[in-house]
């Protein structure tokens, strides 16, 4: 847990007392003001996109105040069942090695308040989509994750967590009609792989129609000849599955901005599917940034250099 002063500004700038930390706040300033912009040309409210593009860049800027903060070395706030856990390291007489390692990840963001923040806002789209009741499963792991390298990609995240509510849910009665459950089902989960994190979203909805995604593929004159390729679709700028364009979706750039975060932190990100049954989209990522430059593209994919998955059952 950590806590930020009373506005984002004095924050930034009362944290060093140099001026660059306050040229920090002017991170945020070109989208805000893009945003500005926008809203006094065309007089229309600002749409879901508008606000999640302000809103990542709110987090970057947050993720870098707060490692002044923690730099600084004289407030951190402690969880009892952390204090406990070293405690007992200590009774136990561990080696120095595993206290150290255990001080240190406290300076992590656990992935299981991430996932609540998204759960909280899964659930009011629910609502406002007419797909509610909705049940949220968090399977955190107890994963801790530097804040400021992975505040890009949860910023990203948000997309699939709309895109799986908007695009991959159907209606209660739609459900019913359909045989299922009348409470729909996405679960959130991350887990540790050796050095690499993996951040999964999974939902029980309608699943992907890859007759409709070959036909689009088709029409946008984009490879479509195997499983890959139609799967890569999905991550294409401008291509999306739903027929019109609202505040939530429709655009085809939420899963196309993910892969590139995904892509910039030496990442893959995968899509697995079964039509009536719903999709699992797995992301992995390096705990810290590796050495040296990232691995080429595969040629199959003509440039689309994504980890895609073959399709499977999502239960």
């Amino acid at each position: 847990m950590r806590t930020l002063g009373s506005s984002p500004q004095t924050s930034c700038c009362a944290s060093s007392g140099k001026r660059a930390s306050c040229q920090l706040w002017t991170a945020t300033t070109p989208s805000t003001h893009a945003l500005e912009g926008k809203l006094q040309d065309t007089r229309e409210p600002a749409t879901a996109d508008d606000i999640a593009t302000v809103a990542a860049a709110w987090d970057a800027f947050a993720a870098r105040v707060s490692s002044l903060v923690r730099a600084d070395g004289r407030h951190m706030q402690i969880p009892m069942e952390d204090y406990e856990e070293l405690a007992n390291a200590i009774r136990e007489h561990l080696e120095h090695l595993r206290l150290s390692e255990m001080i240190e990840k406290w300076r992590y963001e656990r992935t299981e308040q991430t996932f609540e923040r998204m759960a909280e806002q899964g659930r009011s789209l629910a609502v406002r989509l007419q797909k509610a009741p909705l049940v949220l499963e968090l399977n955190h792991n107890d994963v801790r994750l530097d804040p400021e390298r992975f505040s890009p990609l949860w910023a990203a995240f948000v997309h699939a967590v709309r895109n799986a509510i908007d695009h991959g849910l159907e209606t209660p009665a739609e459900r019913q009609q359909a045989g299922k459950a009348e409470a729909a089902r996405i679960t959130l989960s991350s887990r540790l792989d050796g050095m690499a994190v993996i951040i999964e979203i999974a939902d029980n909805g309608r699943g992907i129609d890859w007759a409709r995604v070959r036909d689009m593929a088709r029409a946008a004159g984009l490879p479509h000849g195997s499983s890959a390729e139609l799967e890569a679709v999905l991550f294409t700028d401008g291509v999306s599955t739903k027929d019109e364009i609202t505040e939530v979706s429709g655009r085809g750039v939420g899963l196309g901005a993910l892969r590139q975060i995904c892509q910039l932190l030496d990442g893959s990100i995968a899509i697995h599917s079964d039509l009536g049954r719903g999709t699992r989209l797995t992301i992995r990522v390096p705990i810290s940034a590796q050495l040296g430059p990232p691995p080429p593209p595969n040629p199959s994919l003509s440039g689309r250099d994504v980890d895609i998955g073959v399709a499977c059952r999502c239960e």
